[in-house]
């Protein structure tokens, strides 16, 4: 995981109190259910503030910052354990917002270009931009009931998750 992309998306979505999780969410959709899981970098438990999801503090939430440009988030999600996360809700975001150090708020290494927005030594701070279709997607944890049809199908896709650790 690119630290610098990790601090933009933190700017870019407002998840500079140390929201984002340090490790990737695993998981399987429809479509690659035989394959291996899909990780997803920056997650985060809960759903966004702005979201109005009437029961955000009551029901179990993990948001998935990604970039959607070139396809659809999934509407299902399943982890090797059974939990099966069912998509709520799905924010675009233009993919830019203004460089907290063009109001003087970094602490950077002069010798370097800026990590955020990529200022050289001597510019002005422009924006910290990660680029079009990047949306914060919101799963909803569903009641528990087996996902898989067999012990077997449970086992195989533990062992599968355990291959990609």
């Amino acid at each position: 995981m690119d630290q610098n992309e990790r601090a933009q998306v933190e700017q870019v979505f407002a998840l500079t109190g140390g929201e984002l999780n340090d490790q990737p969410f695993q998981a399987w959709s429809d479509a690659s259910r035989d394959g291996a899981p899909l990780s997803f970098a920056y997650n985060y438990d809960g759903a966004p503030e702005y979201s109005d999801l009437p029961d955000r503090y009551e029901t179990e939430y993990i948001t998935i910052v990604s970039d959607c440009l070139f396809g659809s988030e999934s509407d299902v999600l399943y982890q090797a354990n059974g939990v099966r996360w069912i998509k709520v809700a799905s924010f675009r975001s233009s993919g830019e917002t203004e460089c907290p150090c063009k109001q003087g708020d970094c602490d950077g290494d002069d010798d370097r270009p800026c990590p955020l927005c990529e200022a050289q030594q001597g510019e002005a701070h422009g924006y910290v931009y990660l680029g079009d279709g990047w949306c914060e997607t919101v799963y909803r944890r569903a009641a528990r009931r087996p996902i898989y049809r067999t012990r077997r199908d449970a086992r195989h896709a533990r062992r599968s998750l355990r291959a990609y650790e």
